[in-house]
C-alpha cells in the first residue's frame, strides 16, 4: 500500500492559512508488544537511575466538595422555579428570570459549579494537597533518534513524559507542568 497523504507543501497551497503552523511532527504507532526498556514507546516502564526517588505529585489536587442546601433555600429555588413556568404558561419568555430571582439563585449556589436537585446538593471542586504525594504516572518514552526535530537539550537522548492522574489548579510558577 503506498501512502497517498498530502505533503506539506501540497496542504499550504490548498489552505494558505495553514502555513504559519506548520511544523514537523513525530508520528506515533503504537502496536502492542513487549518493548525493549530503551524503545521509544506509550506506556510501559520507564527508565529511572537507581537510587534516584521516584517523582510524585505534590500539588493540590482538586476534590469533590457537596453540601446540602437547606431547607429554606430550596423552598425559594423552588418558588423561582413555579414563577417561571407561570409566566411561560401566561405567554412569557420561558427563560427570563427577574434580577431578584438570578440574585436569590447566586446567593444559594455560592460559587458552586452545580445543584442537584433531585438530593439538593450544592458541588463545587475544592482544590486540597493530598496528606502524601501522588506517583506520577510514565506516558511516553521517546528516543532522540526517533524524533531528530525535536530541540533536544545538549546531553540529552530520551524524553519522558510522567502524568499526575489526579485534577488540578492551574499550577502558578511551574513552568513545565
Amino acid at each position: 500500500m503506498t501512502d497517498s497523504s498530502p505533503t506539506p507543501a501540497e496542504l499550504v497551497a490548498a489552505v494558505p492559512g495553514l502555513a504559519p503552523y506548520l511544523r514537523p511532527a513525530t508520528l506515533l504507532h503504537p502496536y502492542a508488544a513487549t518493548p525493549e526498556p530503551a524503545a521509544s514507546r506509550i506506556g510501559g516502564p520507564a527508565l529511572w537511575p537507581a537510587g534516584e526517588p521516584w517523582p510524585h505529585c505534590t500539588a493540590k489536587h482538586l476534590d469533590d466538595d457537596y453540601q446540602d442546601v437547606s431547607p429554606a433555600d430550596r423552598a425559594i429555588w423552588e418558588g423561582i422555579d413555579r414563577a417561571l413556568h407561570e409566566r411561560a404558561r401566561a405567554g412569557g419568555d420561558p427563560h427570563v428570570l427577574t434580577s431578584e430571582e438570578v440574585a436569590e439563585q447566586r446567593r444559594i449556589m455560592a460559587g458552586a459549579g452545580s445543584l442537584d436537585l433531585t438530593n439538593w446538593r450544592l458541588h463545587r471542586k475544592v482544590a486540597e494537597r493530598p496528606a502524601a504525594g501522588t506517583a506520577v504516572v510514565p506516558l511516553a518514552h521517546i528516543r532522540a533518534e526517533d524524533a531528530p526535530h525535536l530541540p533536544w537539550p545538549e546531553g540529552t537522548d530520551r524524553l519522558q513524559v510522567l502524568w499526575c492522574p489526579n485534577d488540578h489548579d492551574d499550577i502558578q510558577g511551574e513552568r513545565f507542568y
